[in-house]
């Protein structure tokens, strides 16, 4: 297990935040951290029309910046072959690399599953763009039950590609879920369909984060028992260390810097359910397993959000909450400062320093091993607790047959949709 002494002095400088980040047992972001996702806009691409002049633009400020980028396939316009098209406009993106030698490596994609087969997609892309990480989004069209006999085909052709890709050294990853929410009950929940590398996390456009990695197992001894102690006081000395460092966050365009300002994002991505639970020799199909580690990441969440809240009364609160506040507008009178009145209360019972905080991989509840349990689904309703979702590194699920595989995602799905009462991710969006 993990210990340190004291905390030395204040701190300055992007190595020495993350050096004492890895010291409380966590992983700091990589160096350097800048990603971004980017929708590309498909027919205009591939049409080399006045409409892919912002795309480039954008896309050469980001590469030329040492980042990575995820590519967010939209606007398919009324291409009836998507597939021509995609085709077209990934030559078009590659010519672009080359002459500015940038490298495709650096390049993800995420393209929506509706809109071709994930064979062809597949194929296209490494083809021509190279080998980066790629994701399927999975709308509902994948995900119900449907009379149509030629949409019900095409959404089992999805699963089995995925399925029997589970296992490879660089599987088409599926991405679904579509929101992020907050831990502040005064800020709503928001649209999230792009994805950020290299964590897969799924975000809003244009939207800034700091990963933060927590790996339970570093807090808990062979028999997964976990050290709550040590856990909850590093947990206390990270909060004002990952403050500290989103100031020093290089983002890779205008708009992340801009929404960082605004939001000041954590993702604080917790993993290991699955092997604490092995470790400790413990059911996972059995109630009180979940319901013990459910509470367990209450707690967790609990503790960040005060923390932050802490943050907040000793600095200031999140910027978002100032841009919330709607009766800046209104005419002066008795009704606005009444309104203010309450606003400023409220303001007062639930800032927080930070919009987001909490981030769980449907995969943390399975264990390393590759032939995990499906039971092991059953500890699928933690990933409820989180405020965003990342989806890299799938686990290969070996020996698990495709209804099991589709059960599983569906499954992450609806806890994830239900973790947000008012969410709904229309089919294609």
């Amino acid at each position: 297990m993990l210990d340190i002494g004291n905390a030395s002095g204040r701190l300055t400088g992007w190595q020495e935040l993350c050096r004492e980040i890895s010291a409380l047992g966590f992983d700091p972001p990589p160096d350097p951290p800048a990603a971004a996702a980017l929708a590309v806009p498909m027919a205009a691409v591939a049409a080399s029309d006045d409409g892919a002049a912002m795309f480039f633009r954008r896309l050469g400020s980001i590469l030329s910046s040492n980042g990575e980028v995820c590519l967010r396939v939209s606007d398919p316009g009324d291409a009836k072959d998507t597939v021509s098209t995609w085709q077209a406009c990934c030559e078009r993106i590659r010519a672009f690399a080359d002459l500015r030698g940038f490298d495709g490596a650096r390049l993800s994609i995420c393209m929506p599953a509706h809109l071709m087969p994930p064979q062809s997609f597949s194929l296209i892309s490494d083809s021509t763009l190279g080998r980066g990480p790629r994701y399927l989004f999975l709308d509902s069209l994948q995900f119900e039950n449907h009379t149509d006999v030629d949409i019900q085909r095409r959404a089992a052709s999805v699963w089995t590609f995925l399925w029997r890709q589970r296992g490879t050294s660089r599987p088409l990853m599926p991405v679904y879920g579509g929101i992020v929410r907050s831990g502040c009950p005064l800020l709503s929940a928001e649209v999230a369909t792009a994805v950020l590398p290299p964590q897969g996390l799924q975000a809003p456009d244009d939207s800034a984060w700091a990963p933060i990695g927590l790996s339970l197992t570093r807090f808990a001894g062979e028999d997964g028992r976990l050290d709550e102690t040590l856990l909850g006081r590093n947990l206390e000395r990270l909060l004002p260390l990952a403050d500290e460092l989103l100031d020093d966050v290089v983002h890779a365009c205008p708009r992340q810097r801009r929404d960082a300002a605004l939001n000041r994002r954590l993702a604080i991505s917790m993993t290991g359910f699955g092997d604490l639970v092995a470790r400790h020799g413990e059911d996972p199909a059995d109630l009180s397993c979940l319901r013990r580690l459910s509470e367990l990441v209450s707690w967790i969440r609990q503790a960040l959000q005060e923390n932050s809240a802490g943050l907040a009364a000793l600095h200031q609160p999140l910027p978002a909450l100032t841009a919330s506040d709607l009766t800046v507008e209104w005419r002066a009178g008795a009704s606005r400062e009444a309104w203010q009145t309450l606003w400023r209360d409220a303001v007062s019972k639930s800032a927080v320093r930070h919009r987001n905080l909490l981030v769980i991989s449907p995969y943390a509840v399975l264990p390393a091993e590759a032939r995990a349990r499906r039971a092991y689904a059953d500890l699928l309703p933690l990933i409820g607790h989180a405020d965003a979702w990342s989806f890299t590194n799938p686990h290969p699920l070996e020996g698990w047959k495709i209804d099991a595989f589709r059960r599983f995602h569906a499954r992450a799905r609806a806890i994830i949709q239900g973790a947000d009462a008012n969410s709904f991710v229309a089919a294609g969006v």
